[in-house]
């Protein structure tokens, strides 16, 4: 298994096809088209021009209209959208012949584009479990539809930063803990969902909750579709880069058989192509963790 190169990991203004050109240029064959870039005439055709391996994630393909993605969304025209928005997804994935798309858990209210990234403040904030009912039909409906085109459905657990964190139990954001991970799994009930394990994001929710991110691994692993790899602070969801003593390297040897992603942000071509070769020795089996 190849490890994939996000299409957000190269810190560039350049539109996606650039973005593409230069993998391209530098060997690269397996890539995660990734959130983030926007909408622009051409789009499609500049990714019919390379023959990469695909994923698709989460806001890909860009929309004209700025969403914010919420499958658990009480609001009937976002929730409409975040659906129509997924089912593009999946029918893109099968076009481009990628075989997984991934996708954020839900949120508990729906923020205007402008909070994300930033701190999350809620007037109102619904029901957890009014909201997990949609969440769970959301992902009935993107996995009878992954089905019908042959593409497995990832969904990827929210980052909780103590900056969003409310003096009551629960959080804004769900699908944190892999508690509600198993929950939504059974719910769900169909082979072709599973998760994609965000190690970046796990860092910090596991922090903020207080638990224990090796057990979280451990109660999810077999349903584990894909990694996402980058490292922060155990604070804030940073995107760092690779390095040899990364905390999760030693989890990691189990899932040497599905897809793993380099999302750590890189300001130069160079040091990507680096946390590649790194990545790619410890999937490979070729590097023992460095403690």
């Amino acid at each position: 298994m190849s490890v994939y190169l996000s299409t957000m990991a190269l810190d560039t203004q350049e539109r996606l096809g650039a973005v593409l050109d230069q993998y391209a240029a530098a060997g690269i064959t397996h890539v995660e088209l990734g959130s983030g870039h926007r909408h622009y005439d051409g789009l499609a055709q500049e990714l019919a021009h390379h023959d990469f391996t695909y994923l698709v994630h989460n806001y890909f393909p860009p929309s004209v209209a700025r969403l914010v993605l919420n499958l658990a969304s009480q609001d009937p025209n976002i929730l409409s959208a975040s659906r129509l928005h997924c089912e593009r997804a999946i029918r893109l994935s099968h076009e481009l012949g990628a075989a997984l798309y991934s996708v954020h858990g839900g949120l508990r209210f729906d923020p205007p584009a402008t909070m994300l990234g930033n701190r999350l403040i809620a007037d109102h904030v619904v029901d957890y479990e009014r909201a997990f009912a949609t969440l769970v039909e959301s992902l009935v409906e993107l996995c009878d539809s992954g089905s019908t085109y042959g593409i497995r459905i990832a969904i990827e657990p929210n980052v909780v930063a103590a900056m969003n964190l409310r003096s009551e139990a629960s959080h804004l954001l769900m699908v944190c803990t892999a508690d509600e991970i198993v929950r939504l799994l059974a719910a769900v009930h169909s082979p072709n969902l599973g998760v994609l394990l965000d190690m970046g994001h796990l860092a910090v929710t596991s922090r903020t909750l207080g638990f224990d991110r090796h057990e979280f691994v451990e109660q999810v692993a077999n349903r584990v579709f894909c990694l996402h790899l980058h490292e922060n602070d155990g604070v804030a969801d940073q995107h760092g880069l690779l390095e040899k003593d990364a905390w999760f390297w030693d989890l990691v040897p189990e899932f040497r058989r599905i897809p793993w992603v380099v999302e750590s942000h890189h300001a130069s071509l160079e040091s990507l192509m680096g946390a590649v070769a790194l990545a790619e020795s410890y999937q490979q089996g070729r590097q023992e963790r460095t403690e």
